[in-house]
């Protein structure tokens, strides 16, 4: 394994470590600019920098995409569904940060997740197509509420609801519905359907299934194949449809994913490898240390950035190895835009001395000087809560028998997922619900959905838990709209290959005193316990094998016993407890805030631009002021297609959308 010397590496970059100033005295900036090779450079290759470069390049603008990853986009674990939790571990696409949870050392160390002098893993990803090519595909649009609200935030009516369903619009493709309105897009979704005929014998699923759905409604489906006839009516509820934006009921869904229907993850890798033309240059292994200002001007105006080359040399790659980097620069025409994410935007920010001045100044020196104080930039982190509720089946979670989970030609369920078949089509959520913690919530705060197996969090090694837990059952419950904006990302130093600090200050300590997110997750919590208490009883109200094909030989009786957190917590003060010590989030969003341009902590402005500086924008989940609906995909790409219209309209190109 290489170590970072910081000896070693201050003297390799020297002046990578100052600021992305071109001072006054330097050579000829308006020449860089005016003969630069690319009118756009856009940093990062995700949600929010993918669809944008696209669009951009299909617009007639020579762009420029750097990937600090490689593409791994021919590996089983980035194209099989089933595989995404090893994704996420996966050797050469992997980017490991630890974070904290709280500022007390005690109390992250609770957390039966938290590695020794590290902290608590967030997987991230450092590959093309950035968090899509890893994560779990998950595709629901967010409430309509969500976007007037960042509407009323930002002081911009454009952004409501109504507009910004027509960004949305041209990015699905829904393929599971018969609306052509809804096909124009570029993201392929489906519906991942596990058939009635492979459910046969995995009592313990069924008997979830029927006891969730007989928490929402007293009727069921009818007698005749009753599993089947469940599924369909799960399924004609489409969270996706525009009705069910601006009034979402309670109540049981298929999940859409990001899968095609050949069964294949689909990504911002494969929309930009799919529209790749004369326009578009992709260069991986260019990681971005810092945005190249010309400072001769009243208003720093960003000219082009400085890109380190060389494969795994952040320190958030697994084995990184700093010592074959090299440094370079590149300008653009027009703009550079930052798509880095939630925690490398601050990162590349604070690194070019765009920040809160407070804390850069503790770097300030010969070599580094802050040009530009953003308090915002690193504030306002907020995410998700989310706990696993794991239970054990005694029979009845067969569905992954036979797998291995290695993604090769000796697996055989990988086999079936070549041919189209098999349980590796799906990303693993066999049904997911909306529900109100209390009824005296105006919409659904909470998304639980059922994974069949064990699934409690993020710690190295996660992944194999969860590939050899063939007994396991797991309800997540997640918790959504919270009310957290108090996290934290700052520098640890200025190498730019060294990882920020991370903290989200979870629950009290970043909440006002009035915040229900705690409680909201116990409410959570306890319905799905009374799911799994009900479950069997369950069996016996619907006649199961009714219709089931020649041959079933009916069901043993699920024995369903919780595992974590277990009997011990089955009072609401320690089952509390057992939460705020042991939630955690994937849906990091925040850092460089959207907002109006007399708010101190807003970095963007409505139109994307850094407040305070030219020719520079943010594209990513760093943007949004509150975090958005239940799953933070799709808001990010309908981010990225409004910002896409927001940059042609200034350079006199006709809008998509009117606004």
């Amino acid at each position: 394994m290489h170590k970072f010397n910081r000896r070693s590496l201050f003297t390799l970059f020297g002046s990578t470590l100052s600021t992305g100033v071109l001072t006054k005295k330097g050579f000829g900036q308006s020449s860089l600019k005016a003969n630069a090779d690319y009118d756009y450079i856009i940093v990062g290759s995700g949600a929010g920098g993918g669809p944008l470069a696209v669009n951009l390049s299909h617009a007639g603008f020579k762009v420029l995409l750097l990937e600090a990853g490689t593409d791994q986009g021919d590996k089983s674990v980035y194209q099989v569904p089933a595989l995404h939790p090893q994704s996420t571990e996966d050797s050469e696409m992997a980017w490991d940060f630890f974070v904290d949870h709280f500022s007390s050392s005690a109390k992250n160390e609770q957390d039966a997740k938290h590695v020794a002098g590290q902290g608590i893993l967030y997987p991230r990803a450092g590959t093309l197509g950035g968090c899509t090519a890893h994560n779990a595909m998950i595709t629901v649009y967010p409430l309509a509420k969500d976007w007037d609200q960042l509407a009323e935030d930002i002081g911009d009516e454009t952004y409501n609801a109504e507009t910004m369903r027509k960004y949305f619009a041209l990015l699905e493709n829904a393929e599971y519905t018969d609306s052509p309105d809804r096909k124009a897009g570029w993201l392929p979704i489906n519906l991942p359907l596990t058939p009635p005929a492979q459910l046969l014998g995995e009592s313990a699923i069924i008997a979830l299934l029927f006891s969730a759905w007989r928490k929402f409604r007293k009727d069921g489906p009818n007698s005749d194949s009753a599993i089947g006839s469940l599924l369909k009516l799960i399924r004609n509820s489409d969270v996706n449809a525009e009705a069910y934006a601006t009034e979402r009921p309670e109540g049981l869904i298929m999940i859409p994913t990001a899968i095609t229907s050949e069964g294949k993850r689909y990504s911002t890798r494969d929309h930009l490898l799919a529209n790749q033309n004369t326009n578009l240059t992709i260069r991986t292994s260019a990681l971005v240390s810092r945005v190249l200002f010309d400072e001769s001007g009243e208003t720093p105006e960003a000219i082009g950035v400085e890109y380190i080359v060389g494969d795994k040399i952040y320190q958030a790659s697994k084995s990184p190895n700093p010592s074959q980097a090299k440094k370079t620069n590149v300008y653009a025409k027009h703009e550079v835009i930052l798509a880095g994410g939630t925690f490398n935007t601050p990162q590349i920010l604070m690194n070019s001395g765009v920040g809160p001045e407070n804390e850069l100044k503790r770097f300030e020196d010969s070599r580094y000087k802050v040009i530009l104080n953003r308090e915002g930039v690193g504030r306002n982190l907020q995410d998700r809560y989310e706990v696993g509720i794991v239970s054990e089946a005694k029979y009845g979670v067969g569905l992954a028998d036979g797998c291995t989970f290695k993604g090769d030609v000796n697996d055989p369920c990988y086999k079936e997922w070549q041919s189209g078949d098999g349980p590796y089509s799906s990303s693993g959520g066999i049904i997911g619900f909306f529900k109100k913690s209390k009824q005296t919530v105006t919409e659904p705060d909470l998304f639980i959905f059922l994974v069949p197996s064990d699934f409690h969090g993020y710690f190295p090694g996660y992944s194999n838990v969860i590939a050899s837990s063939r007994d396991k059952l797991t309800w997540a419950v997640l918790k959504s709209h919270t009310d957290n904006h108090a996290g934290t990302v700052t520098l640890n130093d200025t190498n730019p290959l060294s990882k920020p600090i991370i903290n989200f200050k979870y629950y009290e300590e970043g909440s006002n005193p009035e915040s229900k997110d705690l409680e909201a997750m116990l409410d959570g919590i306890e319905f799905v316990r009374t799911i799994n208490s009900n479950a069997t009883n369950t069996l016996d109200i619907f006649d199961i094998s009714a219709g089931l094909p020649e041959g079933a030989s009916g069901f043993e009786y699920p024995n369903i016993a919780e595992a974590i957190p277990g009997p011990d917590y089955k009072k609401r003060d320690k089952l509390r407890e057992w939460v705020r010590r042991n939630s955690w989030g994937h849906h990091a969003c925040g850092t460089c805030k959207m907002g109006k341009e007399t708010d101190p902590l807003a970095v963007v402005n409505s139109k994307f631009e850094v407040i305070g500086t030219k020719s520079l924008r943010i594209v990513d989940a760093s943007v949004f002021p509150r975090i958005p609906g239940y799953f933070i995909a799709s808001s990010i790409y309908t981010m990225s297609e409004r910002a896409t219209d927001e940059i042609l309209q200034t350079r006199g190109v006709q809008r998509r959308v009117e606004v």
